[in-house]
């Protein structure tokens, strides 16, 4: 099952009529989801894993911040993708502007920890299996879940903790 991990609901930069725009990190992908207020939508996502490089920075206009993605597509192909996004008012710009940075700044730290986690090695002992303990308690886990004591959301938290993923 996936897990979200953080959302950032966003205005995207220079658009006609106004656009929303979402940018939902779960424990597998990003996913950016933007909608219009005549019901337009735009649906974009990629695989964690797949990301090599992700920059939150200044846009090129007053005010606007970017996301640039650098990722992998489906046939291994490198690809790059920036989300640029504005502060809502002019008179505000300033507060704003660092507000939105440090929301941009905050999914580049998530995604780029959802990177590692996913690419981190799971401990294992001398044979290159999962040690004795460690089965122990996963088996543990799956039972309570069987038994409807643990969620699905709750045994995959216990289950990524115990793993240290």
């Amino acid at each position: 099952m996936e897990m979200m991990v953080r959302a950032e609901k966003m205005r995207a930069k220079g658009s006609f009529p106004p656009k929303t725009a979402w940018f939902i990190v779960t424990d597998r992908r990003l996913v950016f989801c933007e909608k219009d207020q005549l019901g337009s939508k735009e649906h974009w996502s990629t695989p964690i894993d797949a990301i090599d490089s992700v920059v939150a920075k200044k846009g090129w206009s007053p005010g606007t911040h970017q996301l640039e993605l650098l990722y992998r597509d489906g046939s291994g192909d490198r690809q790059k993708k920036t989300f640029e996004q504005a502060s809502l008012s002019s008179s505000l710009m300033g507060i704003e502007s660092r507000l939105e940075a440090n929301r941009l700044e905050g999914l580049e730290r998530t995604i780029v920890e959802q990177r590692q986690r996913l690419r981190a090695p799971v401990p294992l002992d001398g044979r290159g299996h999962i040690g004795a303990e460690m089965s122990a308690e996963l088996e543990r886990l799956a039972a309570l879940r069987e038994r409807g004591i643990l969620s699905e959301v709750e045994f995959s938290a216990a289950k990524m903790k115990l793993l240290q993923l």
